[in-house]
């Protein structure tokens, strides 16, 4: 009876020293787990802000002219431990196709520049990603306003475009090519063509009516490159394993697209003009 007594203790024995072998593992590797997790985080909050850090050394060498466009990567070793902890690479936006921009919402205007190419030579414009179907069901109308000079006098020509036939029938608008555009494996719903006569200089791009933003695309007429609007810089940060990764599109100088609805005149006498 003394050793069946015995023999139960010993039992209880094992299992209690199992039971908290196995709780003092499961706590361990909870603790493993944890720290693994702080670790990565707290890298991957690092690594973001080298990223930055490419971003604004980018911006300030492309402000005081110390770097070319494009600029080949350049490296910076923040911590001084032998690692890049971030690089930069700058592009310029320009060239046969220029589709870098964000989709436009409603009212909100970019200008391309237009300096050098040639006069009435045609580019085109095409809207709408017909992948995205918010788009495909509320496509935007699109208002182009074309700047050149003519004998040192600069004008304007205005253009107006919606693929929604009732609105058209209303507002007079002019409808656009339809059918399914490639360009860079993208397809797109609508097209115009835009010729600027004399000297051109700026195309302003204005999406109207939709509630969606709006997806465009620049084309050059074939063997032509469109002007250089400004630059693009990705910047990648890294921290330990982790890695991350920001695109800024720094555009060339322009006014603001509340200066589309402004009404000015030249004198007291002159007429008021938009």
């Amino acid at each position: 009876m003394i050793k069946v007594k015995k023999g139960q203790a010993l039992i209880l024995i094992l299992l209690v020293m199992a039971i908290s072998l196995t709780l003092g593992v499961s706590v361990a590797s909870r603790s493993i787990t944890t720290l693994k997790q702080v670790s990565f985080s707290a890298q991957s909050a690092q690594a973001l802000a080298f990223a930055e850090g490419g971003i604004e050394e980018a911006l300030k060498c492309l402000d005081d002219g110390s770097c070319a466009v494009p600029s080949d990567p350049a490296a910076v070793d923040l911590t001084g431990d032998g690692t890049n902890d971030f690089d930069y690479r700058i592009t310029a936006l320009g060239g046969a196709v220029l589709d870098s921009f964000p989709p436009l919402s409603r009212d909100e205007a970019i200008e391309l520049s237009l300096s050098g190419y040639p006069s009435s030579t045609p580019m085109y414009i095409s809207w709408v990603n017909t992948a995205k179907p918010s788009e495909v069901a509320d496509p935007a109308a699109v208002e182009f306003a074309a700047i050149y000079q003519e004998a040192g006098v600069y004008k304007v020509l205005r253009y107006a475009y919606d693929p929604d036939a009732s609105r058209a029938s209303e507002n007079g608008f002019f409808t656009p090519f339809t059918g399914g555009f490639s360009v860079n494996g993208v397809t797109y719903a609508y097209r115009v063509s835009i010729s600027v006569p004399f000297t051109p200089i700026a195309l302003r791009i204005r999406p109207l009516y939709s509630t969606t933003a709006s997806s465009f695309v620049f084309s050059a007429e074939t063997g032509r490159t469109l002007p250089t609007t400004g630059s693009r810089i990705e910047s990648t940060g890294t921290s330990g394993s982790v890695q991350r990764k920001i695109e800024v599109l720094r555009t060339n100088s322009s006014l603001s697209e509340l200066f589309d609805f402004a009404l000015f005149s030249g004198s007291e006498t002159s007429p008021l003009s938009k």
